[in-house]
């Protein structure tokens, strides 16, 4: 949908593999199997024949974030894979040519375009050429600092043990559609979005992430009108389609068709399930249809989904229970406050979940939170060219030597047999010996008043005077700006932080939208807002 509106362009399967060869005889004459390729495509179909290209050549895919983005990340990845050739449209290759001089690191690499190639090129030949299963894939950049860039090696037998997986884990459906906006550098893009309808053989349907956040209603209104079944995205979609969706622009959308409505890539909400449920509910929408999940690139994609024999669990557990890591179930009655959870489902096949003490390297207690450990087929290779990380993150082994296990760095509990994410290691928040995790500590405050701008918001600790201290960082919404009395505000985010968790952030700044730092597919990058608020980078209101 290159308008965001209608089905512009097309490939079939057949196209693809033609393409796809044609692209693999272009980059056998200018390299060789096992070099790395960086795609270099905005959101559009020609992604898909060059990294299967990639793959037929017996090279390395690495996907690049959108044009758009800044060129010193394409550097540093550029640097860190040690690419010599670059796949891209002509157009882009002309543009790149004039914008940058001839010295430019970029233009030092073999730039081929890969749009009007003849078709005979992509008849016969020993395409795809033969590939160990164990050999290296494709390349997932992660999210993050752009001057330290890690490669997620990701194996051919990998995509191969996610794709049985996923399929295992998701119902199968008559008829199965598909759609996706999110963008094929990340990794619930790229493997979820177009490597997994791939391997089912099923029609697919793509439309630009810009599209969508200009225009939220796109994605709904394309399900209602192309009968899609299956699609996902993050929490905050389904947010941001709850907010800014009125009734009188879905009066005509029949979303009964919709049958998995996958969650993932961030903490999932339950509040968020529950108000898109119901303010979809008149169009058909069933709640049964969220598929709640759980994964990460260095994991391919998928460690954990819903049970599909069952509907969405929930529970609650007590909030100064778990400032102790402490899981205490309750009631909606209870009179201490509490967290609500959404589970992340169960695992499948023979892949293995262990919660883990981090600290003395031992499974948890039950009613303990702890790290994520994973041991599964689609657990990748590990960090290209990084060792140390490698060893550290995909090699890790209990203390009685039992292993290896994929450090997720994510934190989490089971209960009756389902998981639960609370956050993520690194981010906790330690204060006077208790744990707050971040994800709540920004809703509590978003929520405190309507100028503060949904999902705008990053809390952390410093080290001040030797001692832990809470700053808050908030956007404020757009319409806002203008009226808002920051002193105003600032009290009454103290106030919610006080009544309900007992805590005194010593900075709290208000920011314009758009000021918090976030990575390529939405997540808000915490350490690195924490990193520009120490060195005076950030600009407050």
């Amino acid at each position: 949908m290159g308008d965001g509106e209608n089905i512009t362009h097309h490939l079939t399967y057949a196209q693809v593999d033609q393409q796809a060869r044609a692209i693999a005889r272009m980059l056998l004459t200018e390299g060789s199997p096992g070099g790395r390729v960086l795609l270099a495509y905005g959101f559009g179909l020609d992604f898909i024949p060059a990294f299967f290209g990639a793959l037929y050549a017996g090279m390395i895919a690495v996907p690049l974030p959108e044009p758009r983005t800044t060129l010193d990340r394409w550097l540093g990845i550029q640097q860190a894979c040690g690419a010599s050739l670059a796949l891209g449209s002509a157009s882009f290759i002309d543009q790149l040519s004039e914008k940058h001089p001839a010295d430019s690191p970029l233009r030092q690499l073999s730039w081929l375009a890969t749009d009007d190639l003849p078709a005979q090129e992509g008849q016969g030949g020993a395409l795809p050429r033969a590939v160990a299963g164990h050999g290296p894939a494709f390349l997932q950049y992660t999210s993050g600092s752009t001057g330290a860039p890690k490669g997620v090696v990701v194996s051919h037998e990998n995509m191969m043990d996610n794709a049985r997986t996923m399929q295992a884990a998701f119902n199968e459906i008559e008829q199965e559609k598909g759609f996706s906006w999110l963008p094929f550098y990340h990794d619930m893009g790229l493997t979820g979005g177009m490597l997994q309808p791939m391997y089912l053989g099923v029609p697919m349907m793509f439309m630009s992430p810009l599209h969508f956040l200009q225009r939220p209603r796109r994605w709904l209104q394309a399900i209602s009108r192309y009968r899609i079944t299956s699609c996902g995205a993050p929490d905050f979609a389904y947010k941001l389609c709850t907010q800014k969706i009125r009734p009188e622009q879905m009066e005509t959308w029949d979303l009964s068709c919709w049958q998995q409505a996958m969650v993932g890539a961030e903490p999932v909400q339950a509040e968020t399930l529950a108000q898109f449920a119901d303010h979809f509910a008149p169009c058909g929408f069933n709640k049964n249809a969220f598929f709640p999940g759980f994964g990460l690139a260095e994991a391919t994609l998928f460690i954990a989904g819903r049970d599909k024999r069952s509907p969405v669990v929930t529970c609650r557990v007590d909030a100064e229970a778990l400032t102790r890591h402490e899981v205490k179930e309750v009631g909606t009655d209870s009179p201490h406050q509490s967290y609500p959870f959404v589970s992340n489902g169960i695992t499948y096949g023979s892949h293995q979940l262990l919660i883990v003490d981090p600290a003395h390297r031992t499974p948890c207690a039950p009613d303990r939170v702890g790290e994520l450990w994973f041991q599964g087929g689609n657990s990748a290779l590990g960090y290209w060219q990084e060792q140390a990380q490698t060893e550290k993150t995909f090699k890790a082994y209990l203390a009685d030597g039992t292993g290896p296990f994929l450090r997720t760095g994510d934190l989490g509990f089971r209960l009756h047999g389902e998981l639960y994410i609370t956050g993520r290691l690194k981010d906790v928040i330690i204060i006077r010996g208790s744990n707050y995790y971040p994800q709540d500590l920004e809703l509590a405050v978003e929520r405190s008043d309507s100028a503060l701008r949904p999902a705008g918001g990053v809390a952390f600790s410093v080290t001040e005077q030797g001692q832990e201290q809470l700053v808050v960082l908030q956007e404020l919404e757009r319409t806002a700006l203008r009226k808002a009395d920051p002193k105003a505000l600032t009290r009454q985010i103290q106030s919610i932080l006080s009544t309900t968790f007992g805590l005194s952030a010593a900075h709290i700044c208000l920011l314009k939208p758009g000021g918090i730092l976030r990575t390529s597919s939405g997540k808000v990058r915490r350490r690195d807002c924490r990193d520009a608020f120490l060195a005076g980078d950030m600009v407050f209101l």
